[in-house]
């Protein structure tokens, strides 16, 4: 849902099946900055997105008065232990891939 921001241009609220709200997501907001802009809802080509997660700054790429391409600046992505996907036993969940012979080490994380 796109809404009124007293911080921000606009807030941004997304909701899963079961009904809680995520923090954000970038997908979506990449979608909701073509759309105020295509919709002329804005006329700025940098807007600011209140989420749960903070306010967000969108970069909207524009050709021929419409958005082609959006820019959303994510911060970094969130380590401390407490956003961290973790086990039961309160490691943090990592998991070792080998790709060609090359060995990565993925961990999960909150943005």
């Amino acid at each position: 849902m796109i809404g009124k921001s007293a911080k921000a241009d606009f807030s941004m609220h997304i909701f899963n099946a079961d009904g809680s709200e995520v923090m954000m997501c970038g997908n979506a907001s990449r979608c909701i900055g073509k759309y105020v802009y295509d919709n002329k809802l804005t006329q700025k080509k940098a807007i600011t997105q209140e989420t749960l997660s903070g306010i967000k700054v969108l970069k909207l790429h524009t050709e021929n008065e419409l958005v082609e391409e959006v820019t959303v600046d994510m911060d970094l992505p969130l380590l401390a232990n407490s956003r961290q996907i973790n086990t039961p036993d309160g490691k943090m969940l990592a998991k070792t891939i080998t790709v060609d012979g090359k060995e990565y080490k993925r961990t999960f994380v909150c943005m």
